[in-house]
């Protein structure tokens, strides 16, 4: 039997069977420690995940259009045209995938992040003290 579960780490739970086999794993120990050592995943991976980040596109359309630019290079750099002639990604998602792709990065300020309206604890919190 291929123990594939035990090179994964508790940050990696991507697929219904990994959470699975991340379960039974814990429910009949096998060693597990709060400090596990966490393993980088392969560079294959880290770039199917990057993609498959992207809006809409999930493992399989991430491996489709992969095999159809070879590199991350060239899929980011891919115009809207480019990106429709994958099969599977339509008008939508190709300009979905450019607005992500060209969106400068703004950092959010932490403390301007809540100062706009309040949360809705203190909206709710607001309503019953305002009662007369």
């Amino acid at each position: 039997m291929v123990n594939w579960w035990k090179e994964r780490t508790y940050n990696e739970v991507r697929e219904p069977r990994d959470g699975a086999a991340l379960v039974g794993r814990l429910a009949g120990g096998g060693g597990v420690g709060l400090y596990q050592k966490r393993r980088s995943p392969s560079p294959q991976r880290q770039v199917r995940y990057l993609v498959e980040d992207l809006p809409g596109i999930g493992p399989q359309t991430a491996d489709t259009l992969l095999r159809h630019f070879g590199t991350l290079e060239r899929l980011f750099g891919a115009s809207e045209e480019e990106l429709r002639q994958v099969p599977g990604i339509g008008p939508k998602r190709a300009r979905a995938i450019r607005e992500l792709l060209t969106l400068p990065y703004a950092p959010e300020d932490k403390k301007e992040k809540g100062a706009g309206s309040p949360s809705p604890i203190q909206k709710d919190k607001t309503a019953h003290t305002r009662r007369s």
